[in-house]
């Protein structure tokens, strides 16, 4: 055993590998044609370990935990127009037979939304072998985007948002949570899953507003240990 400061990145020597693969063309038929465009804030959290500061810096602010659900990126907005843009994490969406826009089907309200862009999570179906055991395909909110003003939601109105034009939301851990020393986190992120009785991949942590945010994996999934 070696003395390592707290995040040390370990992954590489502890032989930890979380493998992301990429679209399944044959199941979501993508057809991505363009990148998402500048205006569009991508959904990929940093992980704590890049950002220790924040444990110190912002130990007596409130945050909110969420699970960070194991499926794909998905994104909808509009901007200036009459059309409903669809992406994954970096790219435009433009096979309307795609699982991204069969979700304009099952939730009708996306459709109208106006100039904002609506982020969440695509589980289900074959994605990530669907550990949730759904039967169907899925998305679940956990961002809205204010486009012309550059801005999240804060959580409250997310929720809000998501009760009034009947989205689902992410599973919300904790609504108050204070910051951990970097073990604990680790150890916080572990525990089962709110859609199903599997281990969750990790959680989301972001304070009120949504000016700071950050993913936190659990050390069992990276170890697969679920």
């Amino acid at each position: 055993h070696k003395d390592l400061p707290v995040g040390t990145e370990v992954t590489e020597e502890l032989e930890i590998v979380k493998y992301e693969p990429p679209l399944n063309v044959a199941v979501l038929s993508s057809g991505c044609t363009s990148k998402i465009p500048y205006f569009i804030k991508k959904t990929d959290e940093e992980r704590i370990q890049n950002l220790l500061s924040i444990l110190d810096s912002y130990k007596n602010e409130t945050f909110y935990t969420s699970e960070k659900l194991d499926g794909q990126s998905a994104s909808y907005f509009n901007y200036d127009s009459e059309n409903i843009s669809v992406c994954s994490r970096n790219y435009v969406i433009d096979n309307s037979e795609s699982q991204y826009h069969k979700m304009l089907i099952k939730y009708p309200s996306l459709n109208k939304i106006r100039n904002i862009c609506v982020q969440g999570e695509l589980v289900g179906g074959k994605i990530q072998g669907n550990r949730y055991k759904l039967p169907e395909y899925d998305f679940y909110v956990f961002s809205i985007f204010d486009i012309p003003n550059q801005k999240y939601y804060s959580v409250k109105d997310t929720i809000k948002f998501c009760e009034e034009n009947g989205l689902k939301h992410v599973p919300i851990i904790d609504y108050s949570f204070s910051l951990l020393n970097l073990p604990d986190m680790l150890k916080y992120a572990e525990g089962k899953s709110l859609l199903y009785n599997t281990e969750r991949e990790g959680i989301v942590v972001r304070n009120k507003d949504k000016s700071i945010s950050f993913k936190v994996i659990s050390n069992k999934f990276l170890l697969g240990e679920i």
